[in-house]
């Protein structure tokens, strides 16, 4: 995070809090037309902390049958903010603002690793200040909207833009941890919502501070506009489009169109039965010069990936069925890029995605630069790893929850998850003559395997401050993904993961 920006949210943040100090707390009603509306509270703070403390067992990463254990970790998630809605004035104006900042966030203890590659699991470390926002925004009634500052981004179910926000809630069954998010300086002009459909345009330039796409030293901007109709009571429905131009450190260019589609849709089957179905899609198209060659200096870009989200709940039980398709690339040597990398806080289970295959394409590039072992080193290695993303990917996770009193939530399911083509390993692949290997040097199906997850969770509210405990764990039983070499039917050991999570929201 650049300093500017930090001494802006600093600022921000100084000039907001005394204002809250003084804030009304009951809401006000006033007429416009013939229209009552009703004033939120003024300024509203918000703080988030929340604490897991978990293990992964140890699995074999390479090849040599090297053992990734990271051991015991302690991650930490701390957020304060605070939001000012001024509610309509004179009739016709609107003012917001937010402001939100994280402290300590991510692994504070434990994540080390003495193995060599890029971007472990865990050796993310802990991001000490993040500025997530400061952002104001002025209405004109419906017809202007205008907007500018460090805000985070998100759309729909989070496939690609997503602000790391989601936690578990009741009734989701929720196994994710999410962090960081994607944070931009934007500049924002909308107009709407128009018609009883609630129609909205909007259209937005971005200067990238963080995400989960760049890494340390890369700079990228973006255009991005779009339309959307509704707002979930009962259906939301929009188009997001996104022109982006990425540089790397190393001067490699990166030019993207995304085209990004969502729609929600929610209805009362019965007095206490609730049904809820979203859907996204995502297409990505351009090129780049990242990991070339001497025969294809530019890699041309396609890429999809599609997401849907069911849940069935009533008062004391419920379902979730959440399905994800993310495009693969079964020849990494080719002028085409076709794997899609999901938002790493798009979660589907706990262990497959972010610690297994992330620990196993981190180890690549150790290989891939051994003098030893091959001439020249392919460029940019340390973008092989997928940092915990899900990608070339069919996964369907059902899940059910029992909720036996009010307060006290058990949940779980099995995580089904296949490749959507043979999970190869540029390393292995490339010395075994162009036939796809995996990580572990094995001819690989197409199944990764079985991964089934349990949580409970208890909630309490004290004096208007949400507590909640919990314990998570889950088995990953891997598939023919990860034979290992020889295709003698032998494949990597199981995998569990447990953890505890305590957490403070208001």
């Amino acid at each position: 995070m650049k300093r500017w920006t930090w001494a802006v949210g600093v600022l921000f943040g100084l000039l907001m809090a005394p204002a809250g100090a003084f804030a009304e707390v009951e809401a006000i009603q006033h007429v416009v037309g013939e229209s009552k509306v009703t004033t939120p509270p003024a300024f509203v703070p918000s703080f988030n902390s929340t604490v897991r403390l978990g293990e992964t067992s140890g699995f074999q990463v390479d090849r040599e049958g090297t053992e990734f254990s990271p051991g015991m970790t302690i991650q930490n998630r701390f957020r304060v903010g605070l939001g000012f809605d001024s509610g309509i004035v004179w009739d016709f104006f609107k003012l917001k603002m937010d402001y939100e900042h994280e402290w300590m966030s991510g692994v504070v203890y434990g994540g080390e690793t003495d193995l060599e590659g890029d971007f472990f699991p865990g050796d993310e470390g802990v991001q000490e200040n993040q500025l997530r926002k400061a952002f104001a925004s002025a209405s004109l009634g419906y017809f202007l909207t205008l907007g500018g500052g460090v805000t985070t981004s998100h759309w729909g179910l989070g496939l690609l833009a997503n602000d790391g926000s989601k936690e578990w809630t009741p009734g989701s069954a929720y196994f994710g941890a999410s962090r960081g998010g994607d944070v931009v300086l934007r500049g924002l002009v909308a107009t709407g919502p128009y018609t009883s459909e609630k129609l909205t345009l909007f259209f937005g330039m971005d200067k990238v501070e963080s995400d989960d796409v760049a890494i340390e030293g890369d700079e990228a901007n973006q255009w991005v506009a779009g339309v959307k109709v509704g707002s979930r009571s009962p259906y939301e429905a929009g188009v997001y489009m996104v022109s982006r131009e990425q540089t790397a450190v190393n001067g490699a260019r990166t030019d993207v169109q995304v085209y990004d589609a969502y729609m929600g849709f929610d209805s009362t089957l019965a007095d206490s039965l609730e049904f809820s179905v979203e859907m996204e899609g995502a297409l990505i198209t351009g090129d780049t010069e990242l990991g070339p060659s001497p025969e294809f200096p530019v890699h041309e870009m396609m890429q999809m990936a599609a997401a849907t989200r069911m849940s069935l709940n009533s008062t004391r039980w419920g379902t979730v069925l959440d399905f994800l398709y993310a495009s693969g690339d079964v020849n990494g040597d080719d002028d085409a890029v076709n794997n899609f990398r999901v938002d790493v806080n798009y979660e589907m289970g706990m262990m497959l995605y972010r610690s297994v295959l992330a620990a196993q394409s981190a180890r690549t590039s150790f290989y891939a630069s051994d003098l030893d072992l091959v001439g020249i080193p392919a460029a940019d290695l340390e973008r092989a790893a997928t940092r915990g993303v899900a990608t070339n990917s069919v996964s369907i996770f059902p899940r059910v929850w029992i909720r036996p009193v009010s307060g006290l939530e058990f949940y779980g399911g099995p995580l089904f998850a296949f490749s959507e083509v043979p999970q190869g390993e540029g390393f292995n692949t490339r010395i075994a003559g162009g036939d796809v290997r995996n990580a572990l040097n094995g001819l690989p199906g197409k199944y990764y395997g079985t991964e089934v997850d349990l949580g409970a969770r208890w909630t309490g509210l004290f004096w208007g401050t949400e507590v909640q405990l919990g314990a998570e764990g889950g088995v990953f039983i891997p598939g023919s993904a990860f034979n290992f070499s020889g295709n003698s039917g032998t494949k990597m050991e199981n995998v569990t993961a447990w953890r505890v999570i305590s957490a403070i929201h208001f």
